[in-house]
């Protein structure tokens, strides 16, 4: 009974079943970035489903939340230079709260927090399906150190 974690992309399309019971079978349990809930979010959203014919995901709401820091850190820069947006960025990351949530960056530029979902593929009455078994906020302090990647 060793637990199995995986991070990414739920498996879910129906051409997969063979990967899902085997996901089902091992008690897969997996963490998958989400969005906050928020009445921003949800107006956005319905905005965006209306033009795109799709939902606000994960990974647009991001560069919606990016483009608003960039824009801001113009804003209080008086200009687009690289340099002095380096400047300001990380205080008005700070107090920024965006669609995603909580924009705060560590020392050296990342994303202090992120919020996930987590699921487990289980047997359904419908087949293996990822199934929500709740949400939980990772804050990363210095997680880069860690990895050896800066």
């Amino acid at each position: 009974s060793v637990p199995w974690f995986c991070m990414g992309q739920k498996v879910n399309s129906t051409t997969l079943n063979e990967v899902r019971n085997i996901l089902a079978l091992v008690n897969m349990t997996g963490f998958y970035p989400t969005i906050p809930e928020s009445s921003e979010y949800d107006e956005l959203n319905a905005l965006y489903m209306v033009q795109a014919f799709e939902p606000l995901g994960f990974y647009t709401a991001n560069i919606y939340d990016i483009c608003w820091l960039y824009a801001l850190s113009v804003i209080e820069t008086g200009s687009d230079d690289a340099t002095e947006i380096k400047q300001v960025l990380p205080s008005i990351a700070s107090s920024y709260k965006g669609l995603t949530g909580d924009c705060s960056l560590d020392r050296y530029g990342d994303r202090n927090a992120a919020l996930y979902q987590v699921y487990r593929y289980e047997n359904t009455a419908n087949g293996v399906h990822a199934v929500k078994r709740g949400e939980m906020s990772i804050v990363f302090a210095d997680a880069s150190l860690a990895s050896g990647v800066h």
